[in-house]
């Protein structure tokens, strides 16, 4: 990357990178809650956020930010044919996104910007913007079906996509992207550098990011900057390792799997036919046996199942990179790469999962604020380390508490009793400076989550990293020290996800 931006190839995406800072605060009346009295964590904070990014406020305001800036600084550029992306996180996300956007050209009769909103299938919004929703319904003034292609000319400058266009999408002209989506690791490389093609008066692009800390975007890009090596090699056999477990699950029959590829291979007009009667009894198996974990209450099974698909997943992305460095032709493993990835987008357990009810949810506080404008400085980054293991995930115990307990840890988090982003920075300086750590790096590192958390060396550290920070924020301090109860929860939580930190970083 370093010597193609050095001799003009490429532009470099990072040196006009500004983040943004969003607050939002939430309500619930518990004692009018119709739900369970308790609900699984993960799952109401997923609800809760998917809540939040999906709220008109938050889509309208961030729409508000991406058509002023692209007025000022992006529509000018390029003898006025400058393009820009916006990256969403889901596909109903896209289409809100869409919408709000466009409202707000209308509504400030804005002229000269016009979007695009690019997603695959179809979508249902039955709270908001319809059902059956398509490229096509969304982009009624289309001469193609070609998305790609209706974005070359001037007359859409703004294009909106839920994971389409994010690698591999060429357009030269495409001078600002606005995330609001996570992306770590070679997607956020990947993503990012849809901006970096030269064209004739470009020579600066902008980067306005939602969600991503600069500093993680930074970290995705070292590994590429410079001369790229790895760290070690790449096991070939641990896909076989992996087979051989895929195998023992009994989900499918290598019979099924035989078939499945030579009926791809045979093509013909009954190929799709042959290749659902191949992979449809596998689906069949693992669909029963969820239903059947799921009325049963078993954990075990239901745990057992998950592991699976994400083994699946993982065999499929490994035989991926591999194959590419390696002749597996003569093997069985693109059989079974094949099969896999056929069958692996109709595995769901989202079916069956525990709902929460959010529908007394209100959003009460919403703020987002702009961060400096950065020049993310690329240099010589760490080598790639190799894939070491594939298929050594764990379905970890999923804590529960009460709904109104997650709102009000989440409110917490992202309130603003003490001023914007205050309480999240005050927390992450904690996690920062407990992260940093020594003695608490090693014993994470030779100790289950258990142990550590039970670790002599915890309450004295988490002291010290709280007291740390009191310069700064003296205010959540003392409220902190104040409420034992708050300190207790802390304290619990803090560990909990410095070890989850730890393990992540290492």
């Amino acid at each position: 990357m370093q010597q193609a931006i050095e001799e003009g190839f490429i532009l470099d995406v990072l040196t006009n990178y500004t983040p943004y800072k969003v607050a939002w605060q939430l309500q619930h009346p518990g004692q009018d809650y119709d739900g369970p009295g308790e609900v699984d964590e993960s799952t109401a904070v997923k609800a809760l956020v998917r809540y939040v990014r999906l709220h008109p406020t938050n889509i309208s305001q961030k729409a508000k930010i991406v058509v002023d800036h692209f007025r000022t600084f992006v529509a000018p550029l390029l003898d006025g044919k400058a393009k820009a992306m916006v990256v969403t996180g889901s596909r109903k996300e896209a289409v809100r996104w869409k919408k709000y956007l466009d409202r707000y050209l209308d509504d400030d009769h804005i002229a000269g910007i016009k979007s695009l909103v690019a997603f695959s299938g179809t979508v249902d919004d039955p709270e908001d913007v319809g059902d059956g929703l398509t490229e096509k319904t969304q982009n009624p003034d289309l001469w193609t079906s070609d998305l790609a292609e209706a974005f070359r000319p001037s007359v859409y400058n703004v294009m909106i996509v839920a994971e389409k266009f994010q690698t591999g999408f060429d357009q030269p002209r495409l001078v600002a992207m606005y995330v609001d989506k996570k992306l770590g690791g070679v997607q956020a490389v990947q993503t990012l550098s849809r901006l970096n093609r030269t064209h004739p008066g470009k020579d600066k692009t902008f980067v306005l990011d939602f969600v991503n800390e600069p500093e993680a975007i930074l970290d995705a890009f070292l590994p590429y900057y410079g001369q790229a090596t790895l760290t070690a090699t790449t096991d070939p056999n641990l896909a076989y390792d992996l087979k051989s477990k895929l195998e023992a699950a009994g989900i499918y029959d290598w019979t099924e799997v035989e078939r499945a590829y030579d009926a791809a291979l045979t093509g013909g007009p009954n190929a799709n036919s042959a290749l659902t009667a191949a992979t449809a009894p596998a689906v069949d198996r693992f669909t029963k046996r969820w239903q059947q974990a799921f009325v049963d209450d078993d954990g075990a099974a239901a745990d057992e199942l998950k592991l699976f698909k994400s083994d699946a997943g993982g065999f499929v992305k490994f035989y991926d990179f591999v194959s590419q460095a390696r002749n597996l032709e003569d093997t069985d493993l693109p059989r079974l790469h094949f099969f896999l990835r056929r069958i692996l987008p109709q595995l769901s357990t989202a079916t069956f999962e525990e709902p929460v009810d959010v529908s007394q949810v209100s959003l009460t506080g919403y703020s987002i604020t702009k961060g400096d404008a950065l020049k993310l400085t690329l240099e010589q980054g760490p080598g790639l380390d190799p894939i070491t293991a594939i298929g050594s995930g764990a379905i970890h115990e999923k804590h529960r508490s009460a709904l109104e307990e997650i709102i009000e840890k989440l409110n917490e988090r992202f309130g603003d009793k003490y001023g914007k982003g205050v309480v999240a920075g005050t927390m992450s300086n904690i996690v920062f400076n407990l992260a940093h750590d020594e003695t608490l790096a090693s014993q994470a590192m030779a100790n289950t989550p258990q142990q550590f958390s039970e670790s002599p060396a915890l309450p004295k550290a988490f002291m010290d990293a709280v007291l740390s920070v009191n310069d700064n924020t003296p205010q959540i301090i003392v409220d902190i020290f104040n409420d034992e109860a708050l300190f207790a929860e802390l304290s619990r939580a803090l560990p909990a996800m410095l070890y989850e930190h730890l393990h992540a970083r290492s």
